[in-house]
């Protein structure tokens, strides 16, 4: 584990030597860079101006100047093994008590002291705010793991507004889902405005057995069980046939209608038993289920995993909502890099059901 600090910490000062790095205005950028004789590929930040580059081609710097400084580095460092989630843990422990630790040996005082940050997204999450002389740094640092390779960007906001400091943490965590392992597309984040991203079909389907009408993803593979319960539909992208959408419906009891502990703990059963049943083979969880706070649904969970055989990461996520007199859950398995979008495709399928009957 101390391999990962001693790491990160040479990435943190590599980017504070970059800041007094000459510059004359943000200059072009390619489209993708790579670290680690391109084992690691991602996005760089749009309008931030490349400041320096390690001679052992795993750590790259960038800077910004308007409309808040800022800098950011993205490093990749090679593990002897691949790092698991007791891992994440033991190196947010030591990160923390390193960033501490040189504080208080670099003159520098601590104004919100680090912590873990939970983010399912990420291996690792941690933010600290500090100030040195008159500045003060609001600094957050990302960590994700493709096979061997655990890749971090730091970036520190020079501000002391946490709202001017989020469009900088905003870039951060863009250039960090952009980043791929060998062999992969790197792609950007899919926008709601994009022309690629995946719309609702401009029609509705019913499903007379389950007495539920909803729309599913235009183009999509369906394979409808139209039961009155159960797993109704299974909606499959047409890109990759790895990531769907699946469709269950469960009736309530007339006694859990008025009782609001029992139809908890059916959701809770109903999210349980379909990321069981979801689950790829060959793939372990990373962490612990994430409930996911949306006031649109009853209940919504997320989980994340790893495949063992290539390190590969995907996501399971699951929704529930009441349709009529019966519980609708929509779930999600997809790959990490399709997830935040496909995701959403998922809640507006769920947003859309309506009992058969009603017009």
């Amino acid at each position: 584990m101390q391999t990962c600090a001693l790491a990160t910490c040479s990435l943190l000062c590599f980017v504070l030597q970059a800041r007094g790095a000459p510059t004359t205005g943000p200059a072009s950028t390619p489209s993708t860079q790579t670290l680690a004789d391109g084992a690691i590929s991602f996005i760089p930040p749009e309008g931030w101006t490349q400041a320096g580059k390690a001679t052992n081609g795993r750590t790259l710097a960038y800077i910004q100047t308007q409309p808040v400084k800022a800098t950011m580095a993205v490093n990749a460092d090679h593990q002897q093994a691949p790092l698991d989630d007791a891992a994440a843990q033991k190196i947010g422990q030591m990160q923390c008590k390193r960033i501490v630790d040189n504080a208080a040996n670099g003159n520098i005082e601590i104004v919100d002291q680090p912590v873990v940050e939970k983010d399912p997204r990420f291996f690792l999450r941690i933010h600290h705010r500090f100030k040195k002389g008159p500045s003060i740094g609001d600094q957050l640092q990302l960590y994700r793991v493709f096979g061997q390779e655990l890749v971090a960007v730091a970036v520190t906001a020079y501000t002391d507004s946490p709202d001017n400091a989020k469009p900088i943490f905003d870039a951060a965590e863009q250039v960090m889902l952009s980043a791929h392992g060998p062999g992969a597309a790197v792609t950007g984040p899919t926008t709601a405005h994009s022309p690629k991203a995946p719309q609702l079909a401009a029609k509705p389907i019913t499903l007379n057995h389950a007495k539920l009408r909803l729309t599913p993803p235009d183009a999509w593979r369906a394979d409808v069980n139209d039961a009155a319960s159960g797993m109704v539909a299974t909606f499959h992208d047409p890109a990759d046939n790895t990531n769907l959408i699946a469709i269950s419906l469960r009736q309530l009891p007339k006694e859990a209608k008025a009782d609001p502990k029992m139809r908890d703990a059916m959701l809770e059963e109903m999210a349980n038993g379909e990321t069981a049943q979801l689950k790829i083979e060959g793939a372990e969880p990373v962490g612990q289920t994430v409930n996911v706070v949306d006031r649109r649904f009853l209940h919504k969970t997320r989980t994340r995993y790893r495949a063992k055989a290539d390190g590969r990461q995907f996501d399971i996520s699951s929704r529930q909502l009441r349709v009529g007199d019966a519980i609708l859950s929509v779930s999600v398995v997809s790959l990490e890099d399709a997830y935040e979008t496909i995701d959403k495709l998922a809640d507006q399928v769920a947003l859309s059901a309506r009992p058969a009957s009603a017009k």
